[in-house]
Formats: C-alpha cells, sequence, structure tokens
C-alpha cells in the first residue's frame, strides 16, 4: 500500500518594512506577525492586511516564489492608501533534527 507524503508546511513571517501616515491598528516598522502551522502570534492582527496577505502567506507555506521577488519572499501592501504599511513575507527554512 502506498503513502501519500504531506507537502512540506514551511513557517512565514510578516514584517512591517515602511508605514507612513498613521497606521490605525498602530503598525511601526519592525513590528512582526508569525504564521506558524494554524496560529497567528506577534503583533496585533490588522483584518484588512491579514485580508491583502492571505492567500500569498498560504502560496509561501507550500514553496511557492514569485518571478519578481527575491525566493522565498514577496512585499504586499495593505489597503489603506492614505496610510499605506508595506510588509515583507518570507517563508522560513524548516528546522532540521
Amino acid at each position: 500500500m502506498e503513502t501519500e507524503s504531506k507537502p512540506t508546511q514551511y513557517d512565514v513571517t510578516a514584517t512591517v518594512i515602511s508605514q507612513k501616515g498613521t497606521c490605525h491598528a498602530g503598525y511601526k516598522v519592525g513590528d512582526q506577525l508569525c504564521f506558524v502551522g494554524t496560529t497567528i502570534s506577534g503583533a496585533p492582527v490588522c483584518l484588512s492586511a491579514l485580508d491583502c496577505m492571505l492567500s500569498s502567506v498560504i502560496s509561501l507555506r507550500y514553496g511557492a516564489n514569485y518571478p519578481w521577488a527575491p525566493e522565498g519572499t514577496i512585499p504586499l501592501a495593505c489597503p489603506d492608501a492614505g496610510s499605506p504599511v508595506v510588509f515583507e513575507l518570507k517563508r522560513i527554512p524548516p528546522v532540521e533534527g
């Protein structure tokens, strides 16, 4: 009987790399969200920003790369055009051992 192997699932971080104006969620450069398994930890979660990044988080979790960004990363901006927050999403390699 053949067993199916599960695809590698990576953890992903979202780090604020730029913030202009007044972010209503309070994000500042350096703030970080961590997507580990089925949990999100770190800075408070802005639902608007989360909505914009979730599909890319899922793609990075399963090994996707974007041709316009360094391998395992992608920059994403929140939808607030008046006070944009830009995040860098980054795939975290699994820990060996």
